[in-house]
Order: structure tokens, then C-alpha cells, then sequence
């Protein structure tokens, strides 16, 4: 079923990227790279960085922080940068990861609040 209509205005679809998507994206600053990103979820912060990249493989690894008054504390989701294809799984130690696209949350102008 295709939706045409919604309560008498016209619908339409579109992509919501401007940019190629967060898979083609660069990798780290400026350097363009055809690298694919994954982010895996529940990696303990006792596991520091170097042991998830040697472990995992992965040519790149970052944790992602989140703010909490006004600091930023790591968290249990790490992003992954290979430079083909994205693994299915990854294993740390004796545990396994499933290995999920990471598509990162659209960037703001903070001053209006648009979408870039």
C-alpha cells in the first residue's frame, strides 16, 4: 500500500542524507576513505581501546561518550572502522559481538537547530 495522501496534503519521500551514507563517509578528520563503520554494544569499560582493535582487527576504534553534568563518560558501544567490509561478528576475549552499521545522529547548528 502506497500513501499518497494524509488528511488532504500531499506525501512525498526523500533521502535524508545530503551526504553519501555514514558507511562512505571519511574517516577520521579530513581523510577521505571508503571505510565501513560498525558499532558493537556491551563492551565493559575495563576494555580499553587497543585491546578491542587488536582483538577486533578493525583499523580504527573509538568509544562513545555521553554527557552527564556536564562531563563525558564512556560508554558500554564501541565504533568500529574497516577498511572494506563490515564482519558479521567480532569476538573480544571469550565473548562475541554482533557487528551493527553505525549510522551517526544528524549534525545540528546549535544556534538554529537545522539539520547540515
Amino acid at each position: 500500500m502506497q500513501v499518497v495522501d494524509w488528511f488532504g496534503k500531499p506525501v512525498t519521500v526523500s533521502e535524508p542524507w545530503r551526504q553519501p551514507p555514514a558507511g562512505n563517509r571519511s574517516l577520521v578528520g579530513n581523510h577521505r576513505s571508503t571505510a565501513q563503520r560498525g558499532i558493537i554494544f556491551g563492551v565493559l569499560n575495563e576494555v580499553s581501546e587497543s585491546d578491542v582493535k587488536s582483538e577486533t582487527g578493525a583499523r580504527y576504534v573509538r568509544r562513545v561518550l555521553k554527557w552527564d553534568s556536564g562531563k563525558q563518560i564512556p560508554t558500554e558501544s564501541v565504533v568500529l572502522h574497516y577498511p572494506d567490509t563490515l564482519p558479521d561478528f567480532v569476538s573480544i576475549g571469550f565473548l562475541r559481538f554482533k557487528v551493527k552499521p553505525y549510522i551517526p545522529q544528524p549534525m545540528r547548528c546549535n544556534k538554529c537547530r537545522d539539520i547540515y
